[in-house]
């Protein structure tokens, strides 16, 4: 009998982990308010809330901290004191800005906010970790149909300190809505983020 050698590589890469979607308990009826600001939804957090909704303009013209290049609805996180902690970039035009909540084994949470203006866009990337949250990037990818959204094929895994986001679709449309949007064929195409950045791979 003849034994087969261990590739000491691969008896060394870190498991791999799966997160999964979990809804936490939203907030409805919160006495808490931001002058101008209008609130969409609001979600318990752990020890914290996160908040989606946009600045209102005034006489049609953008009123701060909104602007020509940073308006529309947004992510916002805030403590227990009513302290505002994180404020994302404005989605702009969109129409749909709607958060998902990812979880594994450890202490990371990832929020995937899903956007849309009449078609689905891809969307954004947060890590809230340890009370505090993070913006690493956009997912701009779509699936092959325009009643699909991304998050209902979005997989999320770990493996070390890297995050990898996957797609279970054979065809994916690149760059939904903007200039070079294509139709790609799924040969693993997939995001990683090293803690660093957040970076695509066809």
């Amino acid at each position: 009998m003849h034994s087969v050698a261990a590739d000491p590589e691969k008896d060394t890469l870190p498991a791999m982990i799966r997160y999964t979607e979990f809804k936490p308990r939203q907030i409805h009826n919160s006495p808490f308010r931001i002058p101008g600001f209008e609130i969409r939804e609001m979600y318990s957090l752990y020890a914290n809330e996160l908040i989606i909704g946009s600045y209102q303009q005034v006489d049609d013209k953008f009123v701060f901290p909104d602007s020509d290049e940073d308006y529309g609805q947004r992510l916002l996180l805030k403590d227990k004191y009513n302290r505002i902690l994180f404020t994302s970039a404005g989605s702009q035009d969109t129409y749909l800005f709607e958060p998902h909540f990812f979880k594994a084994n450890g202490s990371k949470t990832i929020v995937f906010c899903q956007m849309a203006f009449e078609y689905y866009l891809g969307g954004s990337v947060y890590i809230y970790e340890k009370g505090s949250m993070k913006y690493i990037g956009e997912l701009d990818i779509e699936s092959n149909r325009m009643d699909l959204p991304l998050i209902e094929i979005l997989k999320i895994h770990e493996q070390g300190e890297k995050l990898i986001f996957t797609f279970d679709r054979d065809s994916l449309l690149l760059n939904p809505g903007g200039e070079g949007e294509r139709l790609i064929p799924n040969n693993h195409v997939h995001y990683t983020y090293d803690q660093q950045k957040l970076q695509l791979h066809l």
